[in-house]
């Protein structure tokens, strides 16, 4: 599925929306009401495709350490951009241009 791509960039990821519902939503049983689970985790292993995955530690949104968990569950060749002072809207600053330029370089 994957194999039709060069690469993979991943923006600040969840590991799965009932993760995220719990942190949310923590006095519901998001579990039991979600039918989607978008589960990021069960994803990432069948991924054979250089993967960059970028998050700010800052996130007020995603918390970072999901991002990181997306990251390290990954298989293939992967990158990352973690950022100290970002937060979910990551800034498209020259920092940022050089680690996109750097992977897709690397995709050549």
């Amino acid at each position: 599925q994957y194999q039709d791509y060069a690469g993979l960039i991943l923006e600040s990821p969840y590991t799965s929306i009932v993760d995220m519902g719990r942190i949310s939503f923590p006095f519901l049983p998001i579990k039991f009401i979600l039918k989607d689970r978008f589960d990021s985790m069960k994803k990432t292993k069948n991924i054979e495709i250089p993967t960059l995955v970028m998050h700010g530690k800052k996130d007020s949104l995603v918390p970072f350490y999901m991002g990181q968990k997306v990251y390290d569950s990954l298989v293939t060749e992967k990158y990352s951009y973690f950022v100290d002072d970002d937060d979910h809207m990551m800034r498209f600053d020259s920092s940022m241009k050089n680690a996109l330029g750097g992977f897709f370089n690397k995709l050549d």
